[in-house]
């Protein structure tokens, strides 16, 4: 990467599956360990060196201000505000970083996205520059997951309903140039001038694919755990591994 690196965080959505544990606080707010999901994701930044996070917000958006502030641990905090989070796909947070894409290179994190420790630092290492994390390992439970199609490390598709050269299930984690972020937020104002904005970014991601100068790679994270809270049980399966995983408590 030849840019200074930003995490680039979704954290808009209103979590409507999740109501019942959300209706006062954002879903990356939830504990884990007496610890908040968002705080993981700024203590591993922090940890690996990363100076500067940007959060996309929307929901309860003050609560991030006003428990966040401006820094952790030495990593500065800026905030975009996603006013139509209501209406739109996280397509639309990502398009709202499109200056900042013009600047910095970025790892795309998914707020509500509870992983290992080593995850994010294989990903941050890795020396490609566009690198998807999938997991072969996966099991299909509730038909949410997005899933990478490629064959020789480099990813053809990303998506739900994939039947062909599927590599794993798409993390939500992600390390991806200024150049190739530049260039999917042009293809993306193009996308929502025609089909509207409502669709999360994979979706537009797996037709950009197709027209892009920039190849994008995926990387297999082994046995590592993680997990994607979209249901209740998720989050007691979260709770679960996260005992069972020193590695998730190190620091």
């Amino acid at each position: 990467m030849s840019k200074e690196i930003v995490g680039f965080i979704l954290a808009a959505g209103c979590s409507k599956r999740l109501k019942e544990l959300t209706i006062d606080k954002p879903k990356s707010f939830l504990e884990i360990n007496k610890k908040r999901l968002i705080d993981y994701h700024l203590d591993y930044l922090a940890e690996f060196g990363i100076k500067e996070a940007c959060l996309v917000v929307g929901f309860l958006k003050d609560l991030f201000k006003e428990n966040i502030g401006h820094d952790h641990k030495g990593v500065k905090i800026n905030y975009i505000e996603n006013d139509l989070y209501e209406t739109t796909g996280h397509s639309y947070s990502v398009l709202l970083g499109k200056e900042l894409f013009l600047e910095k290179d970025i790892l795309l994190i998914h707020a509500d996205v509870f992983y290992d420790r080593s995850i994010l630092e294989m990903l941050i290492k890795e020396s490609l520059d566009n690198v998807v994390l999938v997991d072969d390992h996966y099991k299909v439970l509730t038909g949410d997951e997005f899933v990478v199609t490629g064959m020789d490390n480099l990813v053809s598709g990303i998506g739900p309903n994939k039947t062909a050269n599927i590599q794993g299930e798409f993390l939500g984690l992600s390390k991806l140039s200024s150049n190739f972020m530049t260039e999917f937020c042009d293809y993306m104002e193009g996308f929502f001038s025609v089909r509207g904005n409502k669709f999360n970014y994979e979706i537009v991601m797996d037709e950009f694919l197709g027209t892009s100068s920039s190849p994008l790679y995926y990387k297999k994270i082994g046995r590592s755990r993680w997990i994607n809270l979209n249901y209740k049980e998720d989050y007691e399966e979260a709770k679960r591994i996260a005992v069972e995983n020193y590695s998730f408590f190190k620091k």
